[in-house]
């Protein structure tokens, strides 16, 4: 576990088994909302 520089954010290293999202997906930060100037998500 680790926190950063302010700690106001937590950092976990985990052996996921399943889905982490209500979505079903392994992630909810994969969603694409950031999109480069040439349109690839990153």
């Amino acid at each position: 576990m680790r926190l950063d520089c302010d700690a106001d954010a937590v950092l976990l290293r985990v052996r996921q088994t399943g889905p982490a999202c209500h979505t079903g997906n392994a992630s909810c930060f994969d969603d694409g909302l950031l999109v480069a100037a040439d349109g690839t998500k990153g």
